[in-house]
């Protein structure tokens, strides 16, 4: 048999590329990820929204991303239509003029605006939390105004004031001293200056003022 395989360069040749095929398949067969690592990278834990933005195009920011926040775990729950207006703001502020970090590129909320006018909402939902009153307020502020001034309807996360945060948003958004969405959203509220919070325990309906240019 050993004579055999060595003067038969045809069966060695087939066998070769046989043995070559069974290791590409191999290498070709997808990997499932799984574990902390790969729950952690899939929230780009360093990048802040608006200095995403301007990575991806104008009209991908226009509703994927916004003002400081950062860019969060996935949505789990539904995502439904709102009209803009009825939606509360957590904040008294937002910025007018942006930069973004890693690039150097300027853009302003009107650029916002404007790119909403002509597309409409895209990209991903805002997360709004319904309040002890019943009504929504939500975490992201510009989004929301810039929707309100463009005429077009806000789709979102409810999240309920009692919802669990979940390891991954609470790593990914700094919320590691808060448990629930709740919490965190009236930690922001809190955080205004001017007694906002005083004059609105659950957040404003009225559009936030626009700082540093501008409106």
């Amino acid at each position: 048999m050993n004579t055999l395989n060595r003067q038969n360069p045809l069966l060695w040749l087939c066998l070769l590329l046989l043995a070559w095929a069974v290791l590409g398949v191999q290498l070709a067969t997808p990997k499932v990820a799984s574990g902390p690592f790969y729950a952690a990278t899939e929230h780009h834990l360093s990048v802040t929204r608006w200095e995403a933005a301007p990575r991806l195009g104008l009209d991908a920011w226009t509703t994927k991303f916004a003002s400081g926040d950062t860019v969060g775990a996935k949505a789990t729950g539904n995502i439904t239509a709102h009209a803009a207006d009825d939606i509360r703001f957590s904040q008294n502020t937002v910025s007018f003029n942006k930069t973004d970090r890693v690039t150097g590129t300027n853009y302003t909320y009107n650029d916002l605006v404007q790119s909403m006018r002509t597309n409409g909402w895209k990209g991903d939902p805002v997360d709004v939390v319904k309040m002890p009153d019943g009504k929504l307020t939500s975490m992201d502020n510009t989004r929301i105004a810039a929707a309100r001034e463009a005429g077009v309807e806000v789709k979102a996360t409810v999240r309920g004031f009692d919802d669990p945060l979940t390891p991954a948003i609470q790593e990914a958004r700094g919320w590691q001293n808060f448990s629930t969405w709740g919490e965190a959203i009236t930690a922001r509220i809190n955080k205004q200056s001017g007694g906002f919070s005083n004059s609105n325990p659950y957040g404003s309906s009225g559009l936030p003022r626009v700082t540093g240019g501008g409106n």
